[in-house]
C-alpha cells in the first residue's frame, strides 16, 4: 500500500451499478475492475457499517467520515484505518502515512 492519490479516470458507481448491495463488495470490486486497480492498493472511503462490511470484503483498506450514514451508530466503532471530520483531511493523512511508510491493517503506523 503506497499512500498517494493518483487519479487513473473517474468512474461512478452508484447502487444501481451492480445487482448486489453493500455490505457485499460487488460495487468496490467493479470500481476497482473498470480502473484497473487492485483492491489491496485501494483505500476506500466510507461512513457506515455497510460500507465497512463491504471494504473488509472486498479487502480494501478503510478511512471513515464521522459524519454520513451509518444507522446512528458512532462510526468509531467500525474497523477503519482513521475516521476524518472532513475529506479535506485526506491528504495530509496519506502524507503522514508516506512518510511513515504504511499503515499497518490496524491502523498503526
Amino acid at each position: 500500500f503506497a499512500p498517494s492519490i493518483e487519479l487513473k479516470s473517474s468512474i461512478v458507481v452508484s447502487a444501481d451499478t451492480v445487482p448486489e448491495r453493500k455490505p457485499h463488495p460487488a460495487s468496490l470490486l467493479h470500481a476497482c475492475r473498470a480502473l484497473s486497480v487492485a483492491p489491496a492498493q485501494t483505500l476506500f472511503v466510507g461512513d457506515s457499517s455497510n460500507d465497512a462490511g463491504a471494504a473488509q470484503a472486498a479487502h480494501m483498506r478503510m478511512v471513515c467520515m464521522t459524519y454520513g450514514y451509518n444507522e446512528g451508530k458512532p462510526v468509531t466503532t467500525l474497523p477503519c484505518l482513521a475516521f476524518l471530520a472532513d475529506m479535506g483531511e485526506l491528504p495530509a493523512l496519506l502524507r503522514s502515512w508516506a512518510r511513515a511508510k504504511t499503515p499497518n491493517a490496524h491502523g498503526a503506523l
